[in-house]
């Protein structure tokens, strides 16, 4: 198995990211099928609302019952795209730190921590993975791509809590805004799990060639 394969630094153990990477790679593929289903039946029921068109009892109910179903994985399917985002910070942190000495990379630890830490997960996590991806590419900057990753995440959480909150809207203007802040939510939460494949597929390729080329085998 990848994961049992590791290269000596100094005394100090690199591990291929490998495994976490596909476990990571298939959870988030999941999430953004997800919240693109979700921003849909979303998109759908606003336009049902603004009287845009309007569909039979039956049409109406599979809308529902799809949403419905849909929001059921929407917690658990988070949970497992967290615990492997934590996994894969770590261990690509800590690569990072077998290579040598970088000034600034966060702790593997630390770097892990500052996703779940409250106040501190809202401005520590692009500060860490910018420094692991300077880290990784001795030095080369990301170009915008985790501040992209970090605004979409922000925006998607803020508009996500927003539409919670107008949940229980009885009016229709109410109820057509809250459905629109939703998809917003649902949109920018693909956006963010998009750009943060990206991040994570580039750190891990970039990591490639510091190993034993049976590593990857």
């Amino acid at each position: 198995m990848a994961e049992e394969y590791y290269t000596e630094v100094e005394g100090r153990k690199y591990r291929s990211p490998i495994v976490l990477w596909r476990c990571f790679c298939a959870s988030f593929v999941a999430a953004i099928a997800l919240y693109l289903v979700l921003m849909s039946t979303e998109a759908i029921t606003w336009t049902l609302y603004a009287g845009y068109f309007q569909v039979d009892q039956a049409q109406a109910d599979l809308i529902d019952l799809i949403s419905m179903t849909s929001g059921r994985f929407a917690l658990p399917i988070f949970l497992i795209c967290a615990v492997f985002t934590l996994l894969l910070v770590y261990r690509l942190t800590a690569n990072a730190h077998a290579t040598g000495d970088h000034p600034g990379l966060t702790k593997p630890t630390m770097a892990a921590a500052s996703f779940v830490i409250p106040l501190v997960t809202l401005i520590m996590p692009p500060m860490v993975m910018g420094r692991l991806w300077r880290a990784t590419f001795n030095g080369g900057e990301p170009r915008g791509v985790i501040g992209f990753w970090w605004a979409a995440f922000l925006t998607s959480n803020f508009s996500g809590l927003i539409a919670n909150a107008n949940r229980a809207a009885t009016d229709f203007a109410a109820i057509r805004n809250a459905l629109a802040v939703s998809v917003l939510s649902f949109s920018t939460r693909a956006i963010a799990a998009g750009l943060l494949l990206f991040i994570f597929a580039t750190l891990v390729q970039g990591q490639k060639p510091r190993l034993s080329a049976d590593v990857f085998e």
